[in-house]
């Protein structure tokens, strides 16, 4: 569940709520994901995103002849982050990208270092994993 914490439309702390209830609940494959200081408009467009790669990175391809299989996304903690990002167990190349596909920089193995990064909404691809998104707060 993303949520911004100046919407003034969605109050962020019903994220936070049902995260909790959730756990309380037996719950375990939900998270609530600070996007950060953003009002409704903003924080929709970033939201949105970050929910498609999500349910993106759940769906299974079928493997043809014209197509092949990408694994889910890569396993990544803390997100949202501030200085480094550690990738599970990957130890393969990365890219850090915006949102419209600008490279912001590229590094092999499984930490990257986000400390000189502006504080927003990123796209993380590593090798043949699917890209996933990592928030970044200052």
């Amino acid at each position: 569940m993303y949520y911004c914490t100046l919407d003034e439309q969605v109050f962020y702390q019903n994220a936070l709520v049902a995260d909790a209830w959730m756990s309380e609940n037996g719950g375990f494959l939900h998270q609530a994901v600070n996007l950060g200081a953003y009002d409704h408009g903003q924080c929709a467009g970033f939201a949105i995103l970050g929910a498609t790669l999500w349910i993106e990175s759940l769906v299974e391809e079928c493997a043809t002849d014209l197509t092949e299989r990408i694994r889910p996304a890569v396993t990544m903690y803390p997100n949202p982050a501030s200085d480094l990002v550690r990738l599970g167990s990957t130890q393969g190349s990365w890219q850090l990208k915006s949102l419209t596909g600008d490279l912001l920089k590229a590094g092999q193995g499984n930490v990257v270092d986000v400390s000189d990064v502006a504080a927003g909404m990123w796209i993380l691809k590593v090798d043949r994993h699917a890209p996933a998104v990592l928030s970044v707060l200052r």
